[in-house]
């Protein structure tokens, strides 16, 4: 074996070190996206909503971060649980996101959430994105 040569061992070491490697990027990229707001997700949360909202309007919201843990669904921090939009009365539906779910450092958060024409039942009434935090 000559000096450039490697064993099939070191080569396999190698090979899983540079896998490593390429994991804990995309997962550090995949980390900025959802910080960022890019990666979305519906879940079920409580809106105000006036009954004259109209299909396809967009109103300015807000939310605040859970204190405490309140139960598997409402981690300390959560800004996805209880948006204010009106004084309408609170709706439990599903709400598309796009913003980071859990920011227990910071006072509110703020939304831009429209109204949805709605055909199915798992369609998310709302769909809200985070235009900024305090």
């Amino acid at each position: 074996m000559s000096e450039l040569e490697l064993s099939e061992e070191s080569r396999n070491t190698i090979r899983f070190i540079f896998l490593v490697g390429v994991c804990v990027v995309a997962y550090q990229i995949w980390l900025g996206l959802d910080q960022a707001g890019y990666e979305r997700r519906t879940v079920s949360a409580n809106i105000t909503a006036e009954s004259g909202w109209m299909p396809g309007e967009t109103k300015q919201c807000n939310s605040t971060p859970l204190p405490g843990r309140l139960d598997k669904d409402n981690p300390k921090g959560d800004v996805f649980s209880f948006i204010e939009c009106d004084k309408g009365p609170s709706h439990t539906v599903n709400i598309k996101f796009y913003g980071q779910q859990l920011q227990p450092n910071k006072v509110a958060a703020f939304w831009s959430c429209t109204r949805n024409f709605v055909s199915d039942l798992d369609d998310p009434a709302f769909t809200c994105k985070q235009t900024g935090a305090l």
